[in-house]
């Protein structure tokens, strides 16, 4: 009976054997967690704006120091195949290939304080995709440069020629001096077919042999 007894007692004394094994997982799980925790910061710390979401939209009215910009109106074009140039690839100004399109956008920028601004289109704007394609500042804006008189605005279209990839298009303003730009997403471009460049590249080899 003594022996029967105490059987229960030593099994209710003995620390279960699983104990270690569970607080080792759990500090690995801790530690994962806090790792993903760390990554994320780091991805969207505000020191690193090239991988800031866009704050703002088309539409929206984007605070600066002077006043504000919107973006009011976007035109997006695929670039004009060999077919249709009829061949003629090269010797056109300001062509966008069909691996590409132009981007144009209207844009109101209004100065709300009593003091003239000076304002430069090309230095101030720039535009970025997702994907990290070159994207190039097309001439053809009115008034590129200037000066906005206090309590007044102005509308000018900027235009850009932007890589058919897919990527989400975003919109950079920067003011002189400004640590970060002012993101806006302005539309996302399509995904250029297979054999898009097919006479355009060729042509414009030929051309490139004539002398």
């Amino acid at each position: 009976m003594i022996s029967t007894l105490s059987r229960p007692r030593a099994m209710l004394a003995a620390p279960p054997r699983s104990l270690p094994l569970l607080l080792i997982i759990g500090a690995v799980a801790l530690l994962a967690m806090f790792g993903a925790v760390l990554g994320v910061n780091v991805i969207t710390t505000p020191d690193d704006p090239a991988h800031q979401p866009p704050a703002w939209i088309v539409g929206d009215e984007v605070p600066t120091s002077f006043g504000l910009i919107a973006i009011t109106d976007v035109s997006q074009l695929a670039g004009l195949k060999a077919e249709d140039l009829a061949g003629v690839t090269h010797g056109v100004g300001d062509l966008v290939p069909p691996d590409k399109e132009q981007v144009e956008l209207s844009v109101v920028v209004s100065n709300t304080s009593s003091r003239a601004v000076s304002y430069s289109f090309q230095d101030e704007f720039k535009m970025v995709t997702s994907t990290g394609g070159d994207v190039s500042q097309l001439p053809g804006a009115s008034s590129p440069t200037g000066k906005i008189s206090g309590n007044s605005s102005l509308t000018t279209q900027l235009r850009f020629m932007a890589p058919r990839d897919g990527g989400a298009l975003i919109l950079e303003f920067r003011e002189p001096g400004a640590r970060h730009a002012s993101r806006i997403l302005v539309g996302a471009t399509d995904q250029a077919p297979e054999g898009v460049l097919d006479g355009y590249t060729h042509d414009h080899a030929a051309s490139d042999q004539t002398p």
